[in-house]
């Protein structure tokens, strides 16, 4: 019994840590990777106009400030420029 027990308890760490290591985006192979013109575009129609643009979790990522003081991150979809997270620090 102690041994299926342990056996579980490794089953459910092993799943836990690979599910928080996963990428947000699955992405593809680079070539079909939109351009950063593309992504630039998107964050600017979602009403950001200064933002830095970098690639993190395998996403496209917009770093804002908006003008409250609000850190904003928007994480896209390096193939489709779908929107897949948002994150806001919440400041106001």
């Amino acid at each position: 019994m102690a041994r299926l027990q342990l056996a579980l308890f490794s089953l459910v760490v092993f799943i836990s840590s690979s599910a928080m290591a996963a990428d947000i985006c699955v992405g593809g192979p680079k070539e079909n990777w939109l351009k950063p013109e593309d992504f630039k575009r998107i964050v600017t129609e979602l009403g950001h106009k200064d933002f830095v643009l970098a690639f993190e979790d395998n996403c496209f990522e917009a770093k804002i400030v908006d003008a409250e003081g609000n850190h904003i991150e928007i994480y896209m979809d390096p193939v489709t420029g779908e929107v897949v997270k948002m994150k806001n620090d919440g400041k106001s």
